[in-house]
């Protein structure tokens, strides 16, 4: 994992586009099993449709802790607002 600074936006569209290639891949395998392909094509699909959501993912982790943080911060607000004394007004 590379230490990078994301955003929120960053994180949720690593996350995003990690699903789509997943699910592209996953339909093209399908396609390929059920429309049968070529022999000599059959290894390039098997390597492009399992490498292909593997590299995608590689950062997914890093965009998880980014979403992971915003919600400890969210958290840890509430909790300092909750030792606020309450004032009547």
């Amino acid at each position: 994992m590379t230490e990078t600074t994301e955003t929120r936006r960053d994180a949720v569209a690593t996350c995003l586009i990690a699903g789509v290639t997943a699910t592209i891949c996953a339909a093209m395998l399908a396609a390929a099993v059920l429309a049968p392909a070529p022999p000599l094509v059959v290894p390039f699909i098997v390597v492009v449709g399992i490498g292909l959501p593997l590299l995608a993912a590689w950062d997914v982790p890093a965009a998880v802790d980014v979403l992971r943080g915003d919600a400890r911060l969210i958290a840890q607000f509430r909790r300092e607002l909750e030792r606020l004394p309450e004032t009547t007004g």
